[in-house]
């Protein structure tokens, strides 16, 4: 793919006599679904295409194609075309060519194993595993879904002011979601799993924490109206993190979207958190030597002792503010332009297990799931959701808790995070630990 990427990006230059960019993506894998002890699907896919963008009077053209023998004279005629309907902005620019990045291999993100893994092996693992989910149990009375997926993926980027990178990864997931009954009392709850090598699924710690999340849940009733400690299982701590990382994007507070505007250097949360998104992490999920304009990934502390020290940004958003990227240009697909995104974003890990951090709430609530999030203020950081969990009784586990609501600030939880676990987890490329907070409004019965 670098031959016809240089060959486009000539083109651009000498052709048209303008500055420019070549994004292509590849990818291909396997997607399994099983149910009843049957394959309810089996899917081989692949997608691939190239994206240009041409810069004509500093506004942006974008085209792209699904034709890997592309006719590049009249994809490029198209971006500039489109050009003509953008709005020139003197911060549109091309990120110029600078040092290699770490490797793609250094960064173990890329398993060759994936070539050689046996497509009916894979739907006998899937079919084993629904197996091992129904006998786990004998409240468990269906696997709603028993889901693998694997993904190839191959990036190219070159442009006209010297980037020209390349690099490979994988990607491995499994998802299984199950439903228990007991005396006519119906729970649903399951666990998923990503990982960048196959030999990294733990197929038994999914089946366990999946009955574990279904199960623990049956027979669960409301509480009272109070203000209480709250602890965010490692799934949830991850959900109001992916919030926060909105925040800290460079775009959104540009755009006064953001709760932070002008907190920068400022205390948002307790002393003890720190908080980071690196894209440097091996084998995290959001890893990769350069962003989606070809700029070297990085390390960037976000959050240093409860002080809000940094920011993401891609080069239109570091343009702006005179600065320079981070490295955390995102784009969906070759078919889109490049935006603030993170890389991996989490929240460091405490020292202090979950049995430690429960062990002083003399009652409290243990957060194991939260609906509505996506109806957070993104400008102001409140929220209100439904809440899920296990009631927390002299620093022990006990009665399933639903039918209540928790509503409060990001700011105000991040100042109020008393604990911070050692068993740092991620859900795609946001991680978080156990956290335990002072005290939270939660409205019940």
């Amino acid at each position: 793919m670098l031959e016809l990427g240089k060959q486009l990006i000539k083109q651009i230059k000498d052709k048209f006599n303008l500055e420019g960019e070549v994004f292509i993506s590849q990818s291909h894998g396997t997607s399994i679904e099983v149910s009843e002890g049957l394959c309810e699907k089996f899917n081989l896919f692949q997608d691939h295409g190239i994206g240009i963008r041409v810069l004509k009077d500093k506004k942006w053209g974008l085209s792209y194609t699904t034709d890997m023998q592309v006719d590049a004279a009249a994809l490029i005629s198209s971006a500039i075309h489109n050009a003509d309907y953008n709005i020139s902005d003197e911060y549109n620019l091309l990120p110029t060519g600078q040092p290699a990045g770490i490797s793609f291999e250094e960064l173990n993100i890329y398993d060759e194993s994936i070539r050689q893994l046996d497509a009916n092996n894979k739907l006998q693992m899937m079919l084993r595993l629904e197996k091992e989910a129904l006998a786990a149990d004998p409240q468990i009375n269906k696997v709603l879904a028993a889901v693998y997926t694997d993904n190839e993926f191959t990036q190219t980027i070159l442009n006209t002011q010297g980037v020209e990178v390349h690099w490979q990864e994988t990607l491995f997931s499994a998802v299984l979601e199950l439903k228990a009954e007991q005396d006519t009392k119906v729970q649903v709850g399951g666990e998923s799993q990503s990982r960048r090598f196959f030999g990294d699924l733990d197929f038994e710690k999914l089946v366990s924490k999946a009955v574990f999340r279904t199960v623990r849940m049956l027979g669960a009733k409301s509480v009272p109206t109070q203000k209480i400690a709250v602890v965010l299982d490692p799934y949830v701590g991850c959900e109001f993190l992916a919030m926060l990382a909105g925040a800290v994007s460079a775009d959104n507070i540009q755009r006064k979207k953001s709760p932070l505007i002008g907190k920068l250097n400022t205390k948002i949360a307790a002393d003890s958190i720190q908080i980071i998104d690196d894209g440097c992490l091996r084998r995290g999920l959001g890893s990769g030597p350069y962003d989606d304009e070809g700029v070297p990934t990085q390390r960037t502390q976000i959050v240093r002792n409860g002080t809000l020290e940094g920011i993401l940004y891609d080069g239109y958003t570091a343009a702006r503010d005179k600065t320079v990227s981070t490295g955390n240009a995102s784009r969906g697909s070759f078919m889109g332009s490049p935006g603030v995104g993170v890389n991996n974003f989490y929240l460091e890990p405490g020292k202090v297990s979950r049995a430690e951090l429960l062990k002083s709430i003399k009652q409290g609530l243990y957060v194991m799931e939260v609906m509505g999030m996506h109806t957070a203020d993104p400008i102001t950081g409140d929220f209100s959701v439904g809440v899920s969990g296990l009631w927390i009784e002299n620093g022990q586990l006990t009665y399933p808790v639903q039918g209540v609501a928790m509503a409060d600030n990001i700011l105000n939880v991040l100042q109020n995070i008393e604990l911070v676990g050692n068993d740092l987890k991620f859900y795609g490329n946001v991680g978080s630990p156990t956290i335990r907070i002072r005290e939270i409004m939660v409205s019940g019965s």
